[in-house]
Parts: structure tokens; sequence; C-alpha cells
């Protein structure tokens, strides 16, 4: 994981190829370049990036989030690792639909 800054996390190449040859398919069977609701075209390819995404991506980002409690040192509002897991937990990724957006080299990047 890269942070570019306080509130970006990029992640480079950490999606496989099953993966995302399933989504390209999605968008070529559906037809269209616009935004696509995966809820609603695919519940497995949601399933899946919902389990990646939990798996793979989020632990990362909670874990750099919640670094500014250091157990071993005692730093951090009612530190313990029960108070960080509990917080992790309440804070975790709920989702209520993903979109799949297409971007493309002729796009304005300041609109």
């Amino acid at each position: 994981m890269i942070k570019p800054s306080a509130n970006i996390f990029l992640f480079k190449d950490v999606m496989n190829d099953k993966m995302i040859d399933k989504f390209l398919s999605i968008r070529s069977n559906i037809g269209h370049d616009d935004r696509i609701n995966i809820d609603e075209q695919d519940q497995d390819a949601l399933k899946s990036f919902n389990d990646f995404f939990l798996q793979c991506i989020e632990p990362q980002i909670l874990d750099d989030y919640f670094n500014i409690y250091d157990l071993e040192k005692g730093i951090g509002y009612n530190s313990s690792a029960e108070t960080v897991k509990g917080l992790k937990e309440y804070v975790a990724t709920k989702w209520r639909n993903v979109f799949m957006l297409r971007y493309t080299d002729d796009i304005d990047p300041f609109f």
C-alpha cells in the first residue's frame, strides 16, 4: 500500500486477473460504458469483490488508521488490543452498493 496523502490509499496490482475479467465481462455483457451497479448485475461478482476487499484491503487501511494506538507503550485512549479490535469492528465496511466506473485517458481530471 502506498499513501500519497493522509487520506488517499493506493493499492497496486492487488486484484487477480480472474476478478478483473469478471468485472470487464459484466460491462461487455450489458453493453454500455456508464456507471454500473454491480449489485444489480451480478451478485457473485459483488460477493467476490466484498470478500476480496474485506480480506485484503480493509485490514491494511484500518491498521494504518489505528496505528495511533501503541499498545506496548500504552499510547491511545483506553488502549488495549480489545479496544482496537472493537473499534475496527465498529468502523468496518458495510456495503450498500458497489459501482464500477470506467476511466480512460480522454477524461479531463479537472472536470
